[in-house]
């Protein structure tokens, strides 16, 4: 059995309901749109349906979706919508649950303020904060985590908060001091996830073009030889990111 076979295959959730996955966190640059793009390219590649929603001012996520269907690098897996209110959103999500019934749900958001964003928790399987090893966004990794324990103790019953996963993205080979004081940061005062996400091209072209697996289909199929050499590193990135978002699954699932 392939890594992308698995995915929810070991998550006691049920089936017939959607997961819904948001990324949350008080710092823009972190890449919460980015990750949402790879996760979308995880499940899609493991053919799974998944429903993107953006709940950011900004809309980045269903720009992305919008721009991959336009080159060619989308799915029928995949289909995304934007939210400018919890009413919209609890809509969207009541939806998914009864008719359009998703594997999986993404929300990209825009922040870790006021009763949208405890919404958005509330409503989650799994909640993921992405962190980068720069001051500001560890900094803000520190306060989206501290906001989160906060929720977590003034809820009702804490045990059936979703679990939080704080990942480390764009992590580079090879660490000057600077990045490995603020990595040393990050682990004494974060609970920072097992894996990381590398610093690849692959994921800076996807946030560019659409779907890793799309992109890599189309690479195999150039007439030119160093294109379709290209192809191996959006299979690397895809392979990567559907053993991270498995490894979440299991660690949601143990956690819950």
């Amino acid at each position: 059995m392939t890594q992308t076979e698995t995915m929810t295959e070991e998550a006691t959730i049920a089936q017939h309901y959607p997961i819904v996955v948001s990324v949350v966190g008080s710092k823009g640059g972190a890449g919460k749109t980015s990750i949402c793009a790879a996760l979308a390219s995880a499940m899609v590649f493991a053919g799974k349906k998944v429903l993107l929603i953006d709940a950011d001012i900004q809309k980045s996520l269903f720009e992305w979706a919008l721009r991959a269907k336009q080159n060619g690098l989308s799915s029928d897996l995949m289909t995304a919508t934007k939210v400018k209110s919890l009413d919209e959103l609890d809509a969207t999500l009541d939806d998914a649950f009864d008719r359009s019934n998703p594997d999986f749900v993404l929300i990209d958001t825009a922040g870790i303020a006021g009763d949208w964003a405890q919404a958005v928790v509330a409503s989650s399987n799994l909640v993921i904060t992405p962190v980068v090893l720069t001051a500001n966004n560890v900094e803000g990794a520190i306060k989206t985590h501290e906001w989160f324990q906060r929720l977590k103790q003034r809820a009702d019953k804490p045990e059936d908060m979703p679990a939080h996963i704080i990942l480390l993205t764009r992590l580079e080979r090879t660490l000057g001091p600077y990045e490995k004081e603020l990595l040393d940061k990050a682990k004494k005062e974060l609970n920072l996830f097992n894996l990381a996400i590398r610093d690849r091209k692959a994921y800076r072209h996807m946030e560019s073009d659409g779907l890793l697996g799309e992109i890599a289909r189309e690479k195999k199929l150039s007439d030119n030889a160093m294109e379709r050499g290209q192809a191996k590193h959006y299979i690397e990135a895809l392979s990567e990111m559907s053993h991270i978002f498995n490894d979440m699954l299991l660690a949601a699932d143990k956690e819950g």
